[in-house]
């Protein structure tokens, strides 16, 4: 049979047609620097490339155990009766963190966080605040995590440990954001030091991902909230840099905090891991 290869390494073939989609959506981006080339093609064009992990979970779900597939993993992103705790947290407790470090700032001599700013970029003007959240939200939440928690997380977890497979997926989900080191400014002016700290730094949010995903009982739903209350926090024009750094130090604490209280076999809740 043709696809047989697939049923044998599902996730492979996730994986490889997540990189393979992604990485041609963003191609006009990223070609140029390879060849010598100035593009003008718009920089939103970036987030096009949201498309990839989606399509490719829902495609080989579908070949895996056909319309079933696909209806179980967009099921997910409804799950929100008995989670809306997970939920708000997913949703708050990030903005919370953001303002803890405004006033961190602000007691250091800094003036703190713009909050009209916060969301607000040069690439997409228009948005800032809620608009940005549901920008973030619908493209890369939705995109993203529908394809590295909902389709993949669970069958890494049939085997591994949550902490185990939160690690392999890092490396998984960090490979296929390369092509925008050639071409994202804030990618591109890392270094090695720079780009090991954002290495870093991807695999405490997926601590904190799986944390949510597993205590949420495979809520894509609380996933998308916070990956889209993330990058809000995260990623806005003019934000203080001593408020970013001591936003992912928070981060990272919490992440270390789930890992010794929810424990690294589980890294849930209520000690129950998603595996399908």
């Amino acid at each position: 049979m043709p696809f047989d290869w697939i049923r044998r390494w599902p996730l492979a073939a996730f994986a490889a047609g997540a990189y393979i989609l992604t990485w041609l959506v963003w191609s006009p981006l990223w070609l140029p620097a390879l060849l010598g080339r100035i593009t003008r093609f718009p920089s939103w064009w970036h987030y096009v490339g949201c498309i990839g992990p989606i399509a490719s979970a829902l495609a080989v779900s579908a070949l895996l155990d056909g319309s079933a597939g696909p209806r179980r993993l967009l099921a997910r992103l409804a799950a929100w009766r008995g989670r809306l705790v997970w939920i708000a947290v997913a949703l708050v407790v990030p903005l919370a963190l953001l303002a803890a470090a405004s006033m961190a700032d602000r007691a250091l001599g800094g003036y703190g966080v713009d909050w009209s700013r916060v969301g607000r970029t040069a690439e997409i003007p228009w948005m800032a605040g809620v608009t940005a959240f549901l920008f973030h939200a619908l493209t890369f939440g939705v995109g993203e995590e529908t394809g590295w928690r909902a389709f993949a997380l669970p069958r890494l977890q049939r085997r591994h440990t949550a902490l185990a497979a939160t690690a392999l997926l890092t490396l998984i989900w960090a490979g296929w954001h390369l092509p925008a080191f050639l071409y994202r400014p804030g990618y591109m002016g890392l270094g090695v030091g720079g780009a090991l700290g954002w290495l870093f730094s991807l695999f405490g949010g997926a601590v904190l991902l799986t944390w949510l995903f597993n205590s949420s009982r495979g809520s894509t739903l609380a996933l998308v909230a916070f990956h889209g209350t993330i990058n809000v926090a995260f990623v806005w024009d003019g934000a203080p840099p001593r408020v970013l750094a001591v936003l992912g130090m928070l981060l990272m604490m919490w992440a270390v905090g789930v890992v010794a209280v929810a424990g690294p076999r589980t890294m849930s809740h209520n000690r129950e891991v998603v595996r399908e």
